[in-house]
């Protein structure tokens, strides 16, 4: 391996994690860009999920324990709560294609 190979090799091995803590930071600002209650369908658009695979995701002990919401009748998800969930399970979302969503309930 030449010189030129190694450090190539070793800046490479440098940005990789940072690369990583990147994507996790473009995610949080992105993530704080959503409405504090989610309905199913922001989920949907958020997860790039249907209705049955989101319907059964609240529907999981886990998940709904740590994110919805049912006072208002609707079940809703709470957003900081989601981000925390995605966080402790290892979860990676891509928010770049996600369209902007409404800004609060209504």
């Amino acid at each position: 391996m030449t010189f030129e190979e190694t450090l190539k090799q070793a800046v490479r091995e440098a940005i990789e994690p940072l690369q990583h803590q990147v994507r996790e930071l473009e995610a949080k600002v992105n993530a704080n860009d959503l409405p504090l209650l989610l309905t199913a369908k922001d989920m949907q658009q958020i997860l790039g999920k249907g209705a049955v695979t989101v319907s059964q995701l609240m529907q999981r002990p886990d998940f709904k324990d740590a994110c919805v919401e049912r006072e208002l009748g609707t079940p809703y998800v709470v957003t900081e709560r989601f981000m925390k969930w995605l966080n402790r399970n290892d979860m990676q979302v891509d928010f770049s294609n996600v369209r902007p969503l409404r800004k609060g309930i209504g």
